[in-house]
């Protein structure tokens, strides 16, 4: 399996809120229907960031979005197909492999293919358009594992931001870059609040991976 990490951009609310109020959103296409003849495409974003809540409420202003319902800061919505670049770019041959992460005003799409060359038609298909720029980051071949995004879901919302942003900037690493003292400051929090919301979170991961192992 070939799995490719594109870099995109194209005008969207979604990314313009994700610049303007600093957040990080993760969007998951979920299913589509047909209304007066017109095909849609429901999506569902999670939007983590101190400005969070600012950032849905620029997003539901825009017109081209149905929305659905907005719960803390989740957001489910549907939007016109040909409105999606994302669509777009998927195909009998080309599927997602994570969800679309959406910061600093670009999307990060990982998409994963049977054979590399459908991988690399995407780039001339979408930067044809001329509406969108997309730019290959990295393509190789690999044996994904599809399994691992659903370990996350058994995390709360504030459980995932603070393993999800630990990992960012790499706290994980050896040596590390970064410790819990600096990284409560810049997600807003107290110190002790993070670690707790971290020991939680990697203990539900660790219950998950290794539980069946013990």
């Amino acid at each position: 399996m070939w799995v490719a990490k594109f870099k995109l951009w194209h005008k969207s609310v979604i990314l313009e809120a994700s610049k303007k109020y600093k957040v990080k959103i993760s969007a998951y296409y979920m299913t589509s229907f047909f209304e007066k003849g017109k095909q849609y495409a429901c999506r569902a974003v999670v939007v983590e960031g101190k400005d969070a809540k600012q950032a849905i409420r620029e997003i539901t202003r825009d017109k081209r979005l149905k929305i659905i319902f907005v719960k803390g800061n989740q957001l489910f919505y549907a939007i016109p197909v040909i409105a999606s670049f994302h669509l777009s770019m998927l195909s009998k041959t080309v599927f997602p492999l994570k969800p679309i992460v959406v910061k600093d005003g670009f999307d990060y799409c990982t998409l994963a293919s049977t054979h590399k060359k459908h991988l690399l038609e995407i780039i001339k298909k979408i930067n044809s358009t001329g509406k969108a720029r997309i730019e290959l980051i990295s393509l190789r071949e690999e044996t994904p594992n599809f399994f691992a995004p659903s370990a996350l879901s058994a995390l709360t919302d504030l459980q995932r931001q603070a393993i999800t942003s630990a990992y960012e900037n790499e706290y994980y690493k050896y040596p590390r870059k970064t410790d819990l003292i600096h990284l409560a400051h810049k997600l807003g929090v107290p110190y002790t609040t993070l670690v707790e919301r971290l020991r939680k979170a990697e203990e539900k991961l660790m219950n998950i991976v290794l539980g069946e192992l013990a």
